[in-house]
């Protein structure tokens, strides 16, 4: 069996038993430098080392996650801990920026290790950004009170939650790479492996071409697939020239039939 072909074949199995993500997605970055993909590899190679430095907008949806703001503190003659906030009540320079959504830029290991880290149950604590400037902030404005700290508690089911779709979307992908390859060919082309990641990411291809040899001549037939067109502004397709005629004479005649009725009528 082709290098390739193994590779592929490999990592299906290895889905199918459960293997470790990391261990999966090191052999797709292998796949997408065989294929030629710089989607493929770059995908794998950033849920491997993490998304640092990458816009949200540009991360896939699945990491994106809700987490409870909470605060801990004191207050004369108490302590406050794990004591939830809305986003409505941080100060106006971190408004547009911090929410209750979060998306986690963290690797695929770092991702694991962080469900081990902590019990069953408990949630995560992650600090928000510019955590200590927006203390400092509340606590002027708010005197007698002092926040300690502030941050995201994050459930550890989310993490498990991304970790899954993670998976999922893995699966969809090679799935999608074995159903458009031929048996008989040995490593995916660019285009191939471009339209796997638009099923797995976005659930349809977009204006992919795919090419099938004919049993005999070795003929090259192609059928090209471009997402369906919005129709809901446009005229429907009975709604002809002659139709139109045809609606505008009608609506005459009664118009017309109307007015004859009443002069025969006061006549």
């Amino acid at each position: 069996m082709p290098n390739s072909q193994r590779l592929l074949t490999e990592i299906e199995r290895d889905l199918l038993d459960g293997k470790p993500l990391a261990d999966l997605l090191r052999k797709c970055v292998l796949l997408g430098g065989r294929s030629g993909s710089v989607e493929l590899r770059d995908w794998a190679t950033k849920e491997l080392k993490g998304y640092e430095g990458v816009k949200d907008d540009e991360i896939p949806s699945y990491r994106t996650i809700y987490a409870a703001i909470q605060l801990d503190g004191v207050t004369p003659g108490s302590h406050v801990k794990g004591q939830r906030i809305s986003a409505t009540a941080l100060p106006d320079f971190v408004q547009k920026t911090v929410s209750e959504k979060i998306t986690m830029h963290q690797s695929v290991g770092e991702l694991e290790a962080m469900v081990q880290s902590v019990s069953t149950g408990e949630a995560l604590h992650l600090s928000l950004p510019m955590a200590a400037e927006i203390c400092r902030v509340m606590n002027t404005d708010n005197p007698g009170q002092t926040i300690i700290s502030l941050y995201w508690a994050v459930s550890t089911i989310s993490i498990h939650g991304i970790l899954d779709n993670l998976r999922t979307t893995l699966t969809e992908l090679i799935s999608e790479l074995v159903g458009i390859m031929p048996e008989n060919q040995e490593t995916p082309t660019p285009d191939q492996a471009s339209q796997a990641i638009q099923v797995a990411f976005h659930g349809k291809a977009s204006n992919v071409s795919i090419n099938t040899s004919q049993a005999s001549g070795g003929s090259i037939s192609s059928a090209t697939h471009s997402p369906t067109e919005n129709t809901a502004d446009l005229d429907p397709a009975w709604w002809t020239l002659g139709t139109k005629i045809g609606a505008f004479v009608v609506g005459v005649a009664v118009i017309l039939g109307a007015i004859f009725a009443y002069m025969a009528l006061y006549r």
